[in-house]
């Protein structure tokens, strides 16, 4: 089969990948099944019955949006300004804040806790920034049932309306 040449329906055998120097991580289609492999494992399985995640977890990017304030409003500290309790297994990865108006002075801070482990991770807007998205992560993995709440523990003079974003892997 020659590569941007081949017109029509082709029947061909399993693919591998050609970067794989060990030449284990393929395509090994079947009798009416596709089996995806990594390490000479089936990771992906798909046929006639649905599709099946082996040897490994399948997991989803997904966020919780919160307002944190009230519009127009210059926002307060509040150390219950948004809590949740997770309905499934997560990992948090990152933690995103906007205000519409920003500080004249002072930064804005919010921390996502846990009653059990504390400060899970901590984002801070410095004063005449708008925006600011944190990755560091002291503690992400949360089980079914953990509450988690959202936390202003810093407000700028003058900033307004606070939204953050909890940015998390689902794995199902």
């Amino acid at each position: 089969m020659s590569y941007k040449f081949s017109r029509g329906a082709q029947v061909i055998g399993d693919l591998k990948a050609a970067d794989d120097a060990e030449r284990n991580t393929l395509i090994d289609f079947g009798e009416d099944q596709i089996d995806f492999q990594t390490s000479g494992s089936v990771r992906l399985q798909v046929g006639n019955t649905g599709v099946s995640v082996l040897n490994g977890n399948l997991s989803f990017e997904d966020v919780i949006m919160a307002e944190l304030s009230i519009p127009g409003l210059d926002v307060q500290t509040d150390t219950n300004a948004y809590r949740f309790t997770s309905p499934y297994n997560l990992e948090l990865t990152s933690l995103s804040l906007t205000l519409d108006q920003t500080a004249s002075s002072g930064n804005t801070t919010v921390n996502v806790t846990n009653p059990d482990d504390g400060t899970l991770i901590t984002a801070t807007i410095a004063a005449t920034n708008d925006f600011v998205i944190q990755s560091l992560v002291t503690s992400g993995s949360r089980s079914q049932g953990d509450n988690v709440t959202f936390e202003i523990t810093a407000a700028g003079t003058g900033a307004q309306s606070l939204r953050a974003n909890l940015y998390f892997k689902r794995t199902i």
